[in-house]
């Protein structure tokens, strides 16, 4: 151990080469200049802390027992891992992370510990992913990731760490997919969604964080797909689906974002499928279903979203096919099966 002393207003204070090992295989670990002045040992001047193996883990200056200067931390091969400076043991100006390839990770400015300004983030290649803007390390202003090829990925507002305003994220070819606004987690106001076409595939309206107002959802050839109505974030009322060609293919009304009521289905030829009334989004009462032709297929009730008592179902003929009971979704009792022609072909139990 190194020692020198020198003499100052009657104390005798001593500067000290200070090294520490690892227990077990007796290595160096720490080693450090100190002054100690009566009880206090102060670091002073040039810290290096050791992997077990030598290498160089963390290394820097001291003034006054606090970390100043630039500082090095390193990956265990040596490898620069960040660089960040210090003054009076705050953290103060450039500060960079790095890959074990030696390209840039991260890259930013810190004023009296906080972050301060833009920090960017890069990919093992040197890519630009993300631009984000700290102001007294909270995130604020506009902050942006991109796609490998440089296209925009998300441009997102920020206020005081949460964010606030403006909301958009893109497709890699450049396409805006959603454009609105937020308020922390909630979407507030309008959202539009658009294929990577660039077609509009629906709009929606928010208010305090749920749907409110009409919601209109298009194919991407630009014919609607779905209109219905929002309220405080449920389906209320009539609701309408279409096909791609603009045909109706459903329709019917929703209460408490629930179907209930009467219901009808349509086949692409405009033809109805079937109809018959919902309870809270289970099939329940009399439901008819139709073959392409118009010509009734089966008809029965319903209890509870399960089929129950007597059903009957059709050739495309009009002829009967087959009849029975249901109880409680299950065929029951005795069932008649009948041909093409309307002639008992057998029973069954």
């Amino acid at each position: 151990m190194f020692l020198v002393n020198f003499l100052t207003n009657d104390v005798i204070a001593q500067t000290v080469l200070v090294k520490k090992y690892y227990p077990q295989t007796k290595k160096i670990k720490e080693e450090y200049s100190a002054k100690i002045n009566g009880k206090d040992t102060l670091k002073e001047g040039l810290y290096k802390f050791f992997f077990e193996d030598g290498i160089v883990y963390q290394q820097g200056n001291f003034k006054n027992n606090k970390l100043d200067s630039i500082w090095h931390v390193n990956y265990p091969d040596g490898k620069l891992k960040t660089e960040l400076n210090y003054v009076k043991g705050i953290r103060n100006g450039a500060y960079a992370q790095f890959f074990p390839s030696n390209q840039i990770k991260v890259f930013g400015i810190y004023k009296s510990g906080k972050r301060d300004g833009v920090f960017a983030e890069f990919d093992e290649d040197g890519y630009l992913l993300n631009e984000y803007f700290y102001k007294n390390d909270l995130l604020n202003d506009t902050s942006q990731s991109y796609y490998r090829n440089g296209n925009m990925q998300y441009r997102i507002n920020y206020k005081n760490g949460i964010i606030d305003g403006l909301w958009e994220s893109y497709y890699d070819t450049g396409a805006l997919n959603y454009k609105g606004t937020k308020k922390g987690a909630y979407i507030t106001d309008t959202m539009w969604v658009y294929y990577k076409s660039g077609q509009l595939e629906r709009i929606t309206i928010y208010e305090n964080g749920k749907l409110n107002g009409n919601f209109f959802s298009y194919y991407e050839n630009g014919i609607k797909m779905t209109e219905c109505l929002y309220v405080n974030g449920s389906i209320e009322g009539a609701f309408f689906e279409y096909i791609e060609n603009g045909v109706l293919s459903e329709t019917g009304p929703y209460k408490n974002n629930q179907k209930t009521g009467y219901w009808k289905a349509y086949y692409p030829n405009e033809k109805l499928f079937s109809e018959g009334d919902f309870e809270k989004d289970k099939y329940h009462g009399l439901w008819k279903v139709y073959y392409p032709n118009g010509v009734l297929k089966q008809v029965g009730d319903y209890k509870n979203g399960k089929s129950e008592g007597k059903w009957k179902f059709y050739h495309d003929n009009k002829n009967i096919w087959e009849m029975g009971e249901y109880i409680d979704d299950k065929k029951e009792g005795k069932w008649k099966i009948y041909d093409k022609n309307g002639i008992l072909a057998r029973k069954e139990i």
